[in-house]
């Protein structure tokens, strides 16, 4: 039987689709009395296109779903998660919360873990710290403890992106455990803004075993109205290019542009990174137009993580067969 579905961008032809059901129905379809549940038709060539095996097809048709939270979408996105094709996996993690919601969880999860394409576990980490709920600060932080090195980096890249207060119990409870990047942790419960866990993070200042965690855990402090800038600016000033280069993150996630005149003189830094940070920081604060030297936070993130993966692993989405 032969089917056509179409998305923004093709016209596409399906003979045989193996995702399709046996009588060659996508599977999301419904029936009613003998007669197929009419559906909106653009709706239904989208769920289409998503079931293809062509990979763009596919991964173009997700994205529209998600953009429109189809939650008719759901079989196919927990289907497909887990494709043989990145580029469609990847398509499935950054739509994962808008269709399947909270359910969403230990899908993502088990993305930190097993994925060997970089792009999906930084994204399916981040769409952890959106969805924001208490199950999935303790899957960031279960990954951040495992002995599974890209899971913990993939679990601190999404720790940079938590502000909810629904997981503030269970990153209270990782302050207090070691193996856990207490430095992050802290930063996000810093971003709640709840002045109560000042004592927390003060505690963790104490017992910070690093000059990185213990700049983090100031920073944390400084969101919740305990100023500890000043350690900032004179980390600003350390041999250590990776202390500058998180004292210029803690200045960031403070949003102190009083800091500008420390700031400048890195742009001459001797370290190529720590000086394109300190530009790309101005360029945010609107203080330098000069964008040629501007890196993303996440493709800082993933240049950090580039000379130390493992075999096997690939950076970008794309390639075909790479689970």
């Amino acid at each position: 039987m032969v089917y056509y579905a179409a998305n923004s961008f093709v016209m596409a032809r399906i003979v045989g689709n193996p995702v399709l059901g046996s009588e060659g129905r996508p599977s999301v379809f419904k029936e009613e009395g003998g007669f197929m549940k009419k559906a909106d038709k653009e709706l239904q060539a989208v769920l289409d296109a998503a079931q293809m095996s062509h990979p763009v097809i596919a991964a173009n048709a997700i994205r529209k779903l998600g953009e429109s939270k189809a939650k008719e979408a759901a079989p196919i996105i927990t289907a497909r998660i887990k494709d043989r094709s990145s580029r469609v996996r990847l398509a499935c993690v950054k739509q994962a919360a808008a269709i399947l919601g909270k359910a969403a969880v230990p899908y993502l999860a088990e993305r930190l873990y097993l994925d060997r394409v970089i792009d999906i576990g930084m994204e399916a980490a981040r769409q952890l710290a959106t969805i924001g709920t208490t199950e999935a600060a303790e899957a960031l932080i279960a990954a951040g403890s495992t002995e599974n090195h890209m899971a913990g980096t993939h679990a601190d890249f999404g720790l940079a992106y938590w502000d909810s207060f629904a997981g503030i119990e269970p990153l209270l409870e990782a302050l207090e455990n070691p193996g856990v990047n207490h430095g992050e942790i802290a930063l996000a419960l810093g971003r709640t803004g709840e002045k109560k866990l000042v004592g927390a993070l003060a505690s963790a200042y104490a017992r910070a075993g690093s000059e990185v965690e213990r700049l983090q855990v100031a920073a944390g402090l400084t969101l919740l109205g305990d100023d500890r800038r000043e350690e900032f600016y004179c980390a600003l000033e350390s041999n250590w290019p990776r202390v500058r280069l998180v004292a210029l993150d803690c200045i960031s996630e403070t949003g102190d542009r009083a800091a500008f005149l420390n700031i400048v003189p890195l742009l001459k830094d001797k370290d190529p990174e720590v000086a394109s940070k300190a530009h790309c920081l101005l360029e945010v604060f609107g203080l330098t137009q000069d964008e040629g030297l501007m890196t993303a936070a996440n493709e800082r993130a993933k240049m950090d993580i580039k000379a130390a993966l493992p075999p096997g692993f690939t950076v970008e989405a794309g390639e075909e067969g790479d689970l």
